[in-house]
């Protein structure tokens, strides 16, 4: 976290009030405060952007990681394309040939998601429960 703009962007925003004060009475501090106020959203936008960086990498580096970003963007894909039965079908083959238990575990949470959308909580109880089986017989 950088501190420093900050501090030095409050410095002006004080000197510069007490300049415009000292040649005006009459004088707002609108102009001042929306000029600090522009450039700490920019350093707010470059600290999103350094973190959404960080994450792509964190990601990239990550075959879980990018596996769960992959199958998200895939499942947007097939959403927009109007084909929620390759969803459903995409998740299924994931928990037919992955033994790794974050991928089993996020398609079995979609899966669940995906039936409690249809209002199908039967469905979505019954996926819970075989993830929830899992689980248990792993940590034990």
């Amino acid at each position: 976290m950088r501190k420093t703009p900050i501090l030095v962007l409050s410095l002006c925003a004080v000197l510069g009030t007490g300049a415009a004060l000292a040649q005006s009475q009459t004088t707002t501090l609108a102009p001042v405060l929306a000029a600090a106020s522009a450039q700490h959203a920019g350093h707010h936008q470059d600290g999103r952007k350094a973190r959404r960086a960080a994450l792509a990498l964190r990601v990239a580096a990550d075959p879980t990681l990018a596996a769960i970003a992959q199958l998200r963007a895939m499942e947007r894909i097939h959403r927009r394309e109007q084909q929620p039965a390759a969803i459903d079908a995409m998740y299924q083959d994931i928990l037919a040939r992955s033994n790794n238990l974050t991928l089993r575990n996020f398609a079995s949470f979609r899966l669940a998601k995906l039936a409690m959308r249809e209002q199908d909580a039967a469905a979505a109880l019954k996926e819970l429960r075989r993830g929830l089986e899992e689980n248990l017989q792993k940590a034990q």
